[in-house]
């Protein structure tokens, strides 16, 4: 709105045009404000999926369904309010793309387990068989096969585990967020075979919101084996938001001023990573004492 501001002669006669054309019309900032609403769901989610220390495979199929239910929601309203941006044209890219990447994670096992293995999810939310196909029965299956394998490994009989504790408020820490908010509505019935898969699919010891890693810990002597399940599952990775990040890490620890082994450099970078996470603060305490 400025470039014909103090300006004369040949100089404002090229500016005016250039103003006029660049000039946003309130059509425009409308249509602008709506992309920025469209955008919102993707924005939550990233952020969301971009935080250090929490497990987010579980929440994969939800946000994918989640954001396709958006897209479409969006499409069918341009549609019928009409369309003079070309947006439609954006969406039914974005969902071609959203569709692809969705299906992928439809096919891993990977994602379905960790999926169930959230619990605000657990196989409830996949009972839908117009909506998730088979996910259900292949679901159960999965965990009747890695309940029998992880069993072996458990010293402790299940018997022998207590049924109630006391269930346990979320901390401030622990707010509400775009994944909290997927499964908010989920609840949990099923029938599968074991004792304490039983137990865990009829939705015994409700999830409210925050890290289910907690709710694991908290949990893991009513839930032994599946706690065993869950804690390889849930760390796997969904993004590589987290390698990302330890590799701008790495540049400074492995510099061309230093020479050293790439075990010495993995040594270095695992012993920060740690002691970040809270590992060994009582170290140097250790350390006098012995």
């Amino acid at each position: 709105s400025k470039l014909d501001e103090g300006v004369t002669g040949a100089k404002l006669r090229a500016a005016r045009p250039l103003k006029k054309k660049w000039t946003i019309t309130d059509e425009e900032w409308d249509a602008l404000e709506d992309l920025v609403k469209l955008l919102e769901p993707f924005e939550s989610a990233t952020q969301d999926y971009s935080k250090r220390g929490r497990s987010v495979l579980n929440s994969v199929l939800l946000t994918y369904a989640s954001l396709q239910e958006r897209l479409a929601q969006s499409r069918e309203l341009y549609r019928s309010q009409g369309d003079p941006f070309g947006m439609l044209d954006a969406l039914d890219a974005g969902e071609a793309k959203l569709k692809t990447y969705f299906n992928l994670a439809r096919e891993s096992d990977l994602t379905l387990i960790a999926s169930i293995l959230h619990p605000g999810i657990r196989l409830a939310y996949f009972l839908d068989i117009d909506k998730w196909g088979d996910l259900a029965t292949r679901g159960r299956t999965l965990m009747d096969y890695l309940y029998e394998t992880y069993k072996i490994d458990v010293s402790d009989p299940v018997a022998g585990f207590p049924t109630d504790v006391p269930q346990l408020q979320p901390t401030e820490s622990h707010k509400r967020g775009w994944i909290d908010d997927l499964i908010a509505t989920v609840s949990n019935p099923s029938h599968p075979v074991f004792e304490e898969l039983v137990d865990y699919f009829n939705g015994k010891y409700q999830y409210k919101c925050g890290d289910i890693l907690i709710w694991w810990k908290e949990h893991e002597v009513n839930f032994p084996v599946i706690s065993c399940i869950a804690r390889d599952f849930l760390a796997i990775p969904a993004t590589s938001v987290s390698v990302e990040r330890l590799f701008s890490r790495c540049k400074l620890v492995v510099s061309n001023y230093r020479n050293m082994s790439s075990e010495t450099a993995r040594q270095l970078i695992c012993s920060q990573q740690w002691l970040e996470a809270g590992l060994g603060v009582d170290l140097p305490d250790f350390v006098l004492n012995n």
